[in-house]
């Protein structure tokens, strides 16, 4: 028996939001998506990895750098019992020089790189002691692997000048803390202050972007970026028919299918079948429709079309309305957008040029279907008759929806339709096709559809004279 019941609301006061009105229902927060959680988690985390290191590699460029190391050793005064002793101060000096002004400018003009300005050198040169040890290491870092070859070739050359003018008091440096760690001049000892074990030849090596890190990083971001979403998401009033007294829109049912094809699915879609057809006579059209969702309606649509042909004696057809997605379309391989666009002729060339809509229906095979309606067709089935959207309707492009109707009263007396509708409300007016039909079903996915889209679509198909159900997509 049909009802004319409205939609119940529970009115809730928000306290902590003042102004805010109430919401409909305020249910425990709900974090089952359309697909199983751990995939989209596990697709997130992957994805947020992959882009994070594309972008690392695109963007940052590969670093080189030019080392070379020096030994500090106090080589004027060995000592018999202590060798060759190692004197802070002097490394101290050695390095301060190496990072001292005169010796950028000595650095450019032996390399010939006028062009470099001091600021751009100071950021490119390093010069450090490795803690406890008698090493000095100057380094220079860039993306330009032949200016640093250039300027690491005169490191040496350029600090010698700079010992040289410390020793005869014409260069002055201080250090970090503005104490003073000149070079010692000794009029008895002219020798080297450092030895260069490796002769001016400096060690070359290059840096890509850490992949590793930034794969972490981008994981990370996907993962924060993910629970923002679902938080987002649940300030979206969503139908839920867990409870007990959920609301069915004024409509009949609830009729509930599981999601995807999963065990006890094909039964229940075949029980819901069996309702649709024998509401309508198992004559006229039966119409689906909905808000959002619109691959997995795609699917409940080729599932219930799967089960009517195991009840019907007639030849069971769906004709994919969707005129501006065409998902049902694309889901049993009449359109695809890559990797180039390309539709099969359909419903829109049917009112566009006025061709013969028998001679546009094909059949989709078994393996072509989504997992709900193989799992209802038996292996040796033939498959299921399917009248795609054909090419692609623009956003906002009138439709004639008398010369939709006309069509389906012409497919519909030969077939057993199964109408696969845009989201109701939708791009057009589906009032035409609606009372055309035999019966109707408002299709929401348990957990996930927009509650006040829902209750829109439910006033359109309780205008209609067909019996109206709503088919509820179970999500767990």
């Amino acid at each position: 028996m049909r009802t004319d019941e409205a939609p119940r609301a529970v009115a809730v006061r928000r306290p902590d939001r003042p102004g805010t009105g109430t919401r409909l229902v305020d249910d425990e927060l709900d974090i089952r998506l359309r697909y199983p959680v751990l995939r989209v988690v596990v697709v997130a985390l992957v994805a947020g990895a992959f882009g994070a290191i594309l972008i690392a590699k695109v963007v940052i460029d590969e670093t080189f750098s030019g080392t070379v190391q020096l030994m500090g050793l106090k080589l004027d005064a060995p000592s018999a019992g202590l060798g060759v002793e190692i004197v802070d101060r002097r490394l101290q000096s050695i390095t301060s020089l190496a990072r001292s002004e005169p010796f950028r400018a000595e650095l450019i003009r032996r390399s010939g790189l006028t062009d470099l300005s001091q600021d751009e050198l100071e950021s490119m040169i390093s010069a450090f002691r490795p803690s406890l040890t008698a090493i000095i290491q100057i380094k220079v870092e860039g993306d330009d692997p032949e200016m640093v070859r250039l300027l690491s070739a005169q490191l040496v050359p350029s600090l010698d000048r700079m010992v040289e003018l410390a020793r005869d008091g014409a260069l002055i440096t201080l250090d970090e803390e503005s104490r003073d760690p000149s070079v010692e001049r000794s009029f008895d000892y002219r020798g080297p202050l450092y030895l260069d074990i490796f002769q001016g030849r400096p060690s070359f090596s290059s840096r890509s972007p850490g992949t590793f890190s930034f794969g972490i990083a981008g994981a990370g971001l996907a993962g924060f970026v993910l629970i923002g979403a679902v938080l987002m998401s649940h300030r979206t009033v969503r139908c839920s028919f867990r409870g007990v007294g959920a609301t069915t829109f004024g409509l009949r049912g609830p009729l509930r299918v599981r999601h995807g094809g999963r065990r006890g699915g094909p039964n229940m879609a075949r029980a819901a079948a069996e309702v649709l057809v024998d509401a309508g006579g198992g004559q006229r059209p039966i119409v689906l429709g909905g808000n959002g969702i619109r691959r997995e309606r795609a699917c409940l649509t080729l599932g219930l079309a799967a089960a009517i042909q195991l009840i019907s004696d007639r030849p069971v057809l769906v004709v994919d309305l969707d005129l501006e997605h065409a998902t049902l379309t694309g889901m049993v391989g009449l359109a695809r957008r890559w990797p180039r666009r390309r539709s099969s002729a359909g419903v829109i060339d049917v009112l566009a040029d006025h061709r013969a809509p028998d001679l546009l229906v094909q059949r989709r095979k078994r393996r072509q279907l989504p997992a709900l309606a193989r799992r209802l067709l038996p292996r040796s089935g033939s498959g299921v008759l399917v009248l795609g959207a054909g090419s692609s309707v623009r956003r906002g492009e009138v439709v004639d929806t008398e010369a939709v109707g006309e069509l389906i009263d012409h497919l519909a007396a030969s077939h057993q339709l199964v109408v696969h509708l845009p989201e109701i409300p939708g791009p057009w007016a589906a009032g035409p096709i609606l009372e055309r039909a035999g019966s109707t079903g408002l299709v929401v996915l348990d957990g996930w559809s927009d509650f006040a889209a829902a209750v829109d679509a439910s006033a359109m198909l309780r205008a209609v004279p067909a019996p109206s159900f709503v088919l509820v997509l179970e999500n767990g």
